[in-house]
């Protein structure tokens, strides 16, 4: 992103330090989706370009690069912002995002990404010039439910994690330490080749190749290993004898509900998915009553392995952009 663009919309890039300061703007929504949060936010937009600012006390985060620029989430007052305002700090976003666009292929693409249900009225107010897409949903757990595992709709969550552990009674699990990260690299990188074999022409429900999204997510990954703490992340791993088998990030969401943003698991041991998924909620998460897996990344076997786990709540999002031609 050249200096004279950043210059003339204030734009700044989003770093690290900026965790606490811009805490307030995420802390105004109740219900967030999993990319509502700083580290978030830092995963998977830093290797993207991503710059933020504040308009009329809105916080807007754009992730661009040298072909696109879109807006990450929706903008999020700060508590002292004026409610009317929003019409004017969308319309101020698109004129950023247009500005990048039309200069780099003379078309628009602009959008506004990760957009809640909650939000959907406030864009009401635009409806003549934009539109709301539907762009999935995340998936929200009772946490007591995933620790247990109890109950018929489980059965086979239950039974898996049972035979892995007495499969391979020689399995130790441990809250995440910086010791573990060399191990936990090479997982992430063996994880990466066997997706990238497996999934070589395959596309999302987007149209997105599968092999885009699993080099998004290794960066993604990599960069919370490099930086998990000052993100405020907590993380488990899990061993076979001295062989890393598994690993998994999450964080508090909000005061009731967790998110878990990062798992990857060996696929040569039969049950450790839902083994860590389970511990990693017994460990860290049962002070809070749910539980954020995400979204699916559009891709159907994602999807049938998320509803599998019977999810209390599906929370939709949405793609917002500029209203097509009929």
């Amino acid at each position: 992103m050249d200096r004279e663009f950043v210059a003339r919309f204030n734009l700044k890039p989003l770093e690290l330090s900026d965790r606490f300061l811009l805490k307030k703007f995420s802390d105004q929504i109740s219900q967030p989706l999993a990319e509502h949060s700083f580290a978030s936010w830092f995963m998977w937009g830093k290797p993207s370009n991503v710059h933020w600012t504040v308009f009329k006390e809105y916080l807007c985060i754009f992730l661009g690069d040298n072909d696109e620029m879109t807006l990450l989430i929706p903008p999020l007052k700060s508590p002292d912002a004026n409610g009317n305002d929003f019409a004017n700090v969308v319309r101020f976003v698109f004129e950023v995002m247009d500005s990048w666009n039309h200069s780099r292929r003379g078309k628009t693409m602009s959008i506004i990404d990760y957009v809640p249900d909650a939000f959907k009225e406030l864009f009401d107010q635009l409806q003549d010039s934009l539109e709301l897409v539907p762009s999935g949903t995340d998936y929200v757990y009772d946490t007591k439910a995933m620790i247990e595992l109890t109950g018929s709709s489980l059965k086979s969550k239950r039974h898996a994690k049972t035979k892995f552990m007495r499969d391979f009674p020689q399995h130790t699990s441990h809250i995440y330490e910086d010791r573990f990260k060399d191990d936990c690299l090479k997982l992430l990188q063996d994880w990466a080749d066997h997706r990238r074999t497996q999934d070589q022409d395959a596309c999302n429900k987007s149209n997105v190749a599968l092999s885009e999204l699993v080099g998004r997510d290794f960066h993604a990954v990599k960069l919370a290993l490099d930086h998990w703490k000052e993100l405020g992340l907590s993380g488990m791993v899990v061993y076979v004898d001295q062989k890393l088998i598994g690993f998994t990030f999450g964080e508090a969401l909000t005061p009731t509900q967790a998110s878990i943003l990062i798992e990857k698991t060996d696929p040569d041991y039969p049950g450790c998915p839902q083994f860590l998924f389970s511990e990693f909620c017994r460990s860290a998460w049962q002070g809070f009553h749910e539980c954020n897996a995400g979204d699916d990344w559009g891709i159907p076997n994602l999807s049938f392995t998320k509803m599998s786990y019977r999810p209390i709540k599906l929370l939709p999002k949405f793609t917002v952009r500029h209203k097509q031609a009929s």
